[in-house]
């Protein structure tokens, strides 16, 4: 891809970005998660009741590399860590909402709230490398109960890429002591 169609993609309030994320980075992630979006919306079963809005996800990922941006000379950071990256992420899908419901038959009324929590579970899980089945194969009730109050908060509560690191940071550490004790 050109420089030119890159910089006309960024818009000229956002070349700035050029500076901080280099080369086809910004675009790269943008084609990543509309990837992700469309496997899961595949795997529901719900490509005929859900469209991506790209053009809304397109501001959620430079909204999030310009909070990035933001974060690195604040923090004196050259790279995110990955609870910032997800953190980050997330908030920025849940706000834009880049999921639109087509037909609302047999949708979730929060569906933006579901695809973003399944995109980012499975990422904490492989993370931590947590086992969430018991001995007989059965998901562990403390690991289903964490994913319902982190759906039920995404869905009715106030929350802020700060919130969601702290949960993120809190199945880490929830998963490094399950690790010890086992």
């Amino acid at each position: 891809m050109n420089s030119e169609f890159y910089e006309k993609w960024l818009g000229k309030d956002y070349q700035f970005l050029l500076a901080f994320f280099p080369g086809e980075k910004i675009i790269s992630r943008f084609r990543y998660v509309g990837g992700q979006l469309h496997e899961l919306i595949f795997s529901m079963g719900l490509e005929d009741s859900l469209a991506i809005n790209y053009p809304l996800l397109k501001i959620a990922i430079i909204d999030y590399f310009t909070d990035l941006s933001r974060l690195k000379p604040f923090h004196g950071i050259e790279r995110a860590n990955v609870k910032k990256i997800y953190s980050y992420g997330t908030y920025w899908l849940l706000r834009r909402k880049p999921i639109q419901i087509l037909n609302a038959n047999n949708v979730p009324l929060h569906i933006n709230e579901e695809i973003a929590l399944a995109m980012l579970i499975p990422k904490l899980v492989e993370e931590t490398n947590v086992n969430t089945k018991d001995k007989d194969g059965n998901v562990k009730q403390a690991f289903l109960d964490y994913c319902e109050l982190f759906r039920y908060n995404l869905k009715y509560r106030v929350y802020t890429p700060q919130s969601l690191e702290l949960a993120i940071e809190s199945f880490f550490v929830a998963a490094e002591l399950a690790n010890i004790k086992s």
